[in-house]
């Protein structure tokens, strides 16, 4: 994969390396096969029913259903979702979905923001997410 390969060294995890400050949203869509989504047991289960994903109230809130790549997972369940039970974690493939956007975020990070609807079919799986004493969570992958 020559052409990831060469995109590797510009988009290094979370960061875009050598880029214009001054860009706010970039299409790593080609690029990344797999983004994650962290619900609550219950909106799962109101998903996995309707088949069809609009957003927590956060996400309707801002008009976007907040994602993260797999490298943000941890960070994401640390800032949001600290001494929060019954979570889940959805892994969804990225090929067809549509108003995926990349958009910096306040710590110089880009995070994919799904400006649609999320159809139950793009979900690859679904991981436990359990809450440890200490606050923080364990992924059962």
């Amino acid at each position: 994969m020559v052409e990831g390969a060469r995109l590797e060294s510009v988009y290094t995890g979370n960061r875009i390396v050598g880029s214009n400050p001054t860009l706010s949203a970039i299409n790593l869509n080609f690029m990344i096969k797999f983004i994650y989504k962290i619900c609550t047991t219950s909106e799962w289960l109101n998903f996995k029913r309707k088949r069809i994903f609009y957003g927590t109230k956060k996400d309707l809130f801002d008009g976007y259903i907040h994602m993260s790549n797999k490298n943000q997972i941890k960070k994401t369940l640390r800032k949001h979702f600290f001494k929060k039970k019954k979570l889940i974690l959805l892994k969804i493939k990225t090929s067809k979905l549509k108003k995926l956007i990349w958009e910096r975020s306040t710590r110089d990070e880009f995070f994919p923001h799904l400006y649609s609807n999320l159809n139950i079919k793009n979900v690859e799986k679904f991981y436990k997410i359990t809450l440890k004493k200490n606050g923080f969570h364990h992924i059962s992958w």
